[in-house]
């Protein structure tokens, strides 16, 4: 998640670190901006581990993702670390609506990110 999306929905100061998810893939999802994670074997994707999170800030992150996304506890690779965290993924139901074209950070920061922040409910 973007920085100035995280801080739309989370106050405080908290760990982060760069993150590898293994055996997982992110795509477009039709007609939208933003992206979905599916299992793919053989991909990764990079992110963000961040951590002390209380129920609270779960519970803020749960509802921003909504109905397309189920949260799944998945082992990722942080400072050299294996270490266990939760992530969204795409619902099995919803699989249909994701693209075969890899999702691009870059493009979404330059093109849609502003539009993003702006019309979306936090």
């Amino acid at each position: 998640m973007y920085e100035e999306i995280w801080r739309h929905l989370i106050k405080g100061k908290f760990k982060k670190s760069k993150a590898v998810l293994s055996g997982y893939k992110r795509l477009n999802i039709l007609n939208e901006t933003y992206p979905g994670i599916t299992k793919q074997e053989g991909s990764n994707v990079n992110g963000i581990l961040v951590e002390d999170l209380n129920s609270n800030h779960i519970k803020l992150l749960d509802d921003f993702e909504g109905d397309l996304y189920k949260r799944d506890t998945v082992s990722v690779l942080a400072n050299q670390n294996t270490v266990k965290c939760d992530v969204y993924v795409i619902k099995e139901k919803y699989k249909h609506l994701l693209s075969e074209s890899p999702w691009c950070e870059e493009t979404f920061r330059k093109k849609h990110l502003k539009h993003f922040l702006h019309n979306d409910t936090f």
